[in-house]
């Protein structure tokens, strides 16, 4: 949780940014097509920054799994792990996004 503090000051979020990130990722969706968190649609072209969206959980938990250390990375991949795998199940996948781009931002918001 630490790390998670130092992370929020690093980068000039609110307080507990990235650990409401998590949360709001992992927390199972209240009720259909409800994925817990304003889900925000991002550009498809190859341009674009995905890891400048700190509106988006998941990039903010990308970004935490680069700074955290070895032992807090492997809680955080266990915690997130089974929500990812809950949500590609879900998720329709957009064969226009760009192959580059994060599984989670190569998904239709439908």
């Amino acid at each position: 949780m630490r790390q998670l503090r130092a992370l929020d000051r690093l980068y000039s979020w609110p307080d507990n940014w990235t650990a409401s990130a998590i949360v709001g990722w992992c927390r199972p969706p209240r009720k259909y097509r409800d994925y817990g968190y304003p889900r925000t649609q991002v550009p498809w072209h190859s341009d674009y920054d995905w890891r400048a969206n700190s509106e988006d959980p998941r990039a903010v938990i990308e970004i935490a799994f680069g700074r955290v250390s070895k032992k807090a990375r492997r809680e955080l991949r266990r915690l997130v792990t089974p929500a990812d795998e809950r949500l590609q199940t879900l998720w329709l996948n957009n064969p226009f996004a760009h192959p580059h781009l994060p599984w989670w931002l190569r998904t239709f918001d439908y």
